[in-house]
């Protein structure tokens, strides 16, 4: 009968859960850089037959298997947001049954596997990147398969090398051809086939790692062209994710008892749990970029396992031996402490949104009404000839103003072209001035904010040309604040 309660509530948390997410996605807003990156390699696929610029140019492996899944969307219902973030909804979906289906049998605990459940399904961190153009829910599928079939892997004693281990392999190469931060699922399967060897003390074995590193460092040199000096290099500027964390302590305060208990009670879940959660930080961290905390990501839904049972083996200790009374006030407190304060700061959501923000942990991505934006610039340009749109990022043009003659504002801009979409790169005023007299019209985005465009040539557009209007955040998304400013001359 417990089981069936159980199945009943699963059942109610799935369906509110995609509903959540199907909500997020349903006014088709605005997509941000990075999203408009991936819709330009996806629309590639369609037009051009594989994901590269109207240049011929792509990214090499670089989310080549993503883009591809998101060419299915596209083709069946158009290049449009909708379409493009259909994806990650059925990633969160997927992600959410794999919760319930694969820590149930880790752990054969229902409230574990219920709670765990509940916080990927109505978190806000899982709804916002559940709904957005990116391959980061992906990545956390690929880790958390990783993490359970490393699992299976260390608590197989009778063999060194077995299918568990193949499988993680195989899901850590997928999860590096969705984007190249996957390969801190590979450091994962690797770091668990050293922890097996050095337990048996097979040591031979460690050969096994070499085809492992050889094929890692195959797939990142054709996504990042800087993929060895990845190797040497290192990020020691924490204080972004020292802001992170402060907003977790609700979630880390449990996940530390979590850890002190299965260090006594499942070494092996010790490994792929704490130990796992230390190592993806550890390289988004230290290896990838301190800035971005979309990064680390693939740590959430071990951190929610972490949590589920550090609360309860929490509840257990404060509760043992105590009476009926005294029980339910600590289930109570606990309760109000670490899921009702979460709650209460929008970490966890418990009404549906139109919008999700991905900026709610820490302000890291410029998030505008760009769709707005470019729909007044194109009424702008109407049928005039001899225009340039001059833009602080090289992505948005080539979305939103297909064949669109444009010049990305850098500040490393000196002479350069831009080898994926092929336009010009400036940054200094006088070229700025230079390519002013080459046509009657031109349109100018500046970021109000810091920007890729030096801040002389931002300050000089807005004193010497004519500004034409702003346009703020997106709609549902007021009190994330950003705008851009849409200067012009010749109109």
């Amino acid at each position: 009968m417990k089981s069936y309660i159980s199945l009943l509530i699963f059942s109610i948390i799935i369906v509110c859960g995609i509903f959540f997410r199907y909500i997020g996605i349903e006014k088709s807003l605005s997509f941000w850089n990075d999203e408009n990156h991936s819709a330009l390699m996806t629309r590639g696929i369609l037009e051009y037959g594989k994901p590269v610029a109207a240049t011929g140019s792509g990214r090499g492996l670089y989310q080549i298997v993503y883009y591809y899944l998101t060419s299915i969307p596209f083709k069946l219902a158009g290049v449009n947001e909708f379409a493009g973030r259909l994806p990650s909804v059925l990633a969160g979906s997927i992600l959410m049954l794999l919760a319930f289906s694969l820590i149930q049998k880790m752990l054969g605990k229902w409230k574990v596997t219920l709670l765990t459940a509940f916080l990927i399904s109505f978190s806000q961190i899982q709804l916002a990147w559940s709904t957005q153009l990116r391959p980061y829910i992906w990545l956390e599928i690929f880790t958390f398969l990783a993490m359970y079939y490393s699992y299976r892997f260390l608590q197989n004693r009778n063999t060194l090398l077995d299918k568990n281990i193949f499988i993680s392999f195989s899901v850590a190469i997928l999860a590096v051809l969705f984007h190249g931060s996957g390969f801190i699922t590979m450091a994962l399967v690797s770091f668990v086939i050293l922890m097996k060897v050095v337990q048996q003390k097979q040591y031979k074995y460690i050969l096994a790692l070499v085809p492992i590193a050889l094929i890692s460092l195959l797939i990142l040199n054709n996504t990042f062209k800087n993929a060895f000096s990845l190797l040497s290099q290192f990020d020691f500027r924490i204080w972004h994710y020292i802001a992170f964390f402060k907003e977790y302590i609700w979630l880390l305060v449990p996940a530390f008892f979590g850890a002190i208990h299965l260090w006594y009670k499942n070494k092996s879940l010790f490994i792929v749990l704490p130990v796992f959660i230390v190592i993806i930080f550890a390289l988004a961290i230290f290896k990838l970029n301190t800035q971005y905390v979309r990064y680390s990501l693939p740590a959430m839904p071990l951190l929610y396992i972490l949590f589920s049972i550090g609360f309860f083996a929490l509840l257990d200790l404060l509760s043992f031996k105590q009476s009926k009374f005294t029980k339910t006030v600590i289930i109570i407190v606990l309760l109000l402490g670490f899921i009702g304060t979460p709650i209460v700061k929008g970490k966890i959501v418990v009404w549906p949104k139109y919008y999700y923000s991905i900026n709610n942990d820490v302000r890291e991505n410029p998030i505008v009404d760009y769709k707005l934006a470019f729909k007044k610039i194109k009424e702008m340009i109407g049928d005039r000839k001899n225009v340039i749109v001059l833009d602080a990022w090289n992505d948005r043009v080539p979305y939103y103003l297909p064949n669109q003659e444009f010049i990305f504002l850098y500040r490393k801009g000196i002479g350069q072209t831009d080898e994926v979409y092929g336009e010009k790169m400036i940054g200094k005023i006088t070229q700025f001035e230079e390519e002013k007299k080459k046509y009657s019209f031109g349109i100018v985005i500046v970021e109000n904010w810091e920007s890729m465009t030096p801040p002389e040539l931002q300050d000089h557009i807005r004193k010497t040309l004519k500004h034409e209007f702003d346009v703020n955040n997106l709609p549902y998304n007021e009190n994330d604040k950003w705008s851009i400013s849409i200067y012009s001359w010749g109109f």
